[in-house]
């Protein structure tokens, strides 16, 4: 997570050259809307930056750590299967039936986007 993008459209690239999904830190999102510190207006003003050019994100709302990861994606076909299940995870307490059967769900929906999933 070294790069240093010159716009959103540069990381809508570099998402896009890899397969949907890219990584960056919040301090690189920061850093493009110009500014020096972090704060709820600044988040906000990224999350409008990043749907502009077509990009979703996770966490679901731009952190204000500024070396938290946010991991960016285009909702690809089959992508946006696996984020969802990943989101039920995280919303149900670990443990809890919902977060298993969406546990089980996310690795067979992983194995269909590798490929090794059976017909």
């Amino acid at each position: 997570m070294t790069e240093t993008p010159s716009s959103f459209a540069a990381l809508r690239a570099a998402t896009d050259a890899n397969g949907g999904i890219h990584q960056t830190t919040v301090r690189t999102l920061r850093n493009l809307v110009g500014q020096a510190r972090m704060s709820r207006g600044i988040a906000e003003r990224i999350e409008v930056n990043l749907d502009a050019v077509g990009l979703r994100y996770l966490p679901p709302q731009i952190p204000d750590g500024q070396d938290d990861v946010v991991v960016l994606h285009t909702d690809a076909e089959g992508l946006a299967g696996v984020i969802g299940l990943v989101r039920r995870m995280v919303e149900v307490p670990a443990g809890d039936r919902r977060s298993v059967t969406a546990a089980a769900q996310l690795g067979w929906q992983l194995k269909v986007l590798r490929g090794e999933a059976g017909s």
